[in-house]
């Protein structure tokens, strides 16, 4: 048996929480028992949770007081149940395990976890965490470099990239909807991305007039959801791109797919906000795949160093 425990699960939107669910759905599909701790009960979970074939367990609330009712009852399970490994999304989903009788504890790492400057609570916090852990496995090696600063055992530290599911394959019907949209505009310009800070959406945004001084048919396709999304619609509005930028919320295959594939350029001039940094960004593997399967249809351009 597999006990994973995670803050960030579907339906709820990101790469952590697409990673954690294709993680969970192999292991499934592989024969392998599993229970889900997770956090999130909004709108949708329970039909989404339904869908699975593995039973999830639900938690709401005060974010401390939910992490401690979910530790308490994975350690009723691993009492009462022979359980082989344990899983977490982070050091935060293991900091109140306790788990001296799992023969394995598996924790990842994703990067933004581990600040380069904390207070000595945090990082007693962290070091406790990770010492519980007999495998630690970072996205890069920029993540693994980050996460030395808090614990010596090196041999514990793996490098696995996470990988994407392959582009979905794209209906006449879709196709048909998304040429209609981007009809006659050139270049086509993508984003992909949760909207937040850290990716660097609102620098992007600024060299649009720039661009159209040069390209006066381009357009922005600006796909995902998020805390930044207001900000990035009045930028839009005050710089007059309102005929320019097109916010297309969430997409979901085939039509991410088949933006992808349509468009001229993959944007997402990452840029760390603080220590809320891109640890690995699956977004550009996403788009790097349309490179490689559609020739010719896609450049990227992932640095604002750059533009």
């Amino acid at each position: 048996m597999i006990i994973v425990s995670t803050q960030c699960f579907p339906p709820e939107l990101g790469g952590i929480e697409i990673l954690m669910q294709s993680l969970c759905m192999e292991l499934f599909n592989n024969g392998r028992a599993l229970r889900v701790y997770a956090d999130g009960g909004g709108p949708g979970a329970l039909e989404f949770d339904r869908s699975q074939g593995f039973p999830i367990m639900r938690y709401s609330g005060i974010k401390p007081r939910r992490r401690r009712k979910k530790a308490r009852d994975i350690q009723e399970y691993i009492r009462d149940n022979s359980v082989n490994v344990v899983l977490t999304d982070s050091w935060k989903s293991l900091e109140y395990l306790m788990t001296g009788t799992v023969p394995r504890v598996v924790c990842l790492a994703h990067g933004m976890e581990f600040p380069l400057k904390t207070g000595t609570f945090k990082a007693r916090r962290i070091v406790n965490s990770l010492n519980k852990a007999g495998v630690i496995i970072a996205n890069s090696a920029y993540t693994a470099g980050r996460i030395e600063k808090y614990t010596d055992a090196d041999e514990r530290i793996h490098v696995i990239h996470p990988g994407i599911n392959p582009p979905a394959a794209v209906d006449p019907e879709t196709r048909s909807r998304v040429a209609e949209i981007i009809s006659g505009r050139s270049p086509v310009v993508i984003s992909i991305a949760r909207l937040e800070p850290r990716k660097g959406l609102e620098r992007a945004l600024k060299i649009m007039p720039a661009l159209l001084q040069k390209f006066p048919r381009a357009l922005y396709i600006i796909a995902g959801e998020g805390s930044l999304r207001r900000s990035l619609e009045h930028t839009a509005r005050k710089l007059q791109l309102e005929n320019h930028v097109l916010f297309c919320g969430r997409l979901e295959e085939p039509f991410k797919s088949c933006y992808l594939q349509s468009s001229d350029i993959f944007l997402l001039p990452g840029a760390g906000a603080g220590d809320d940094i891109e640890g690995f960004g699956m977004a550009y593997l996403e788009a790097a795949v349309v490179v490689y399967e559609v020739p010719g249809s896609l450049s990227l351009i992932m640095a604002h160093r750059e533009i």
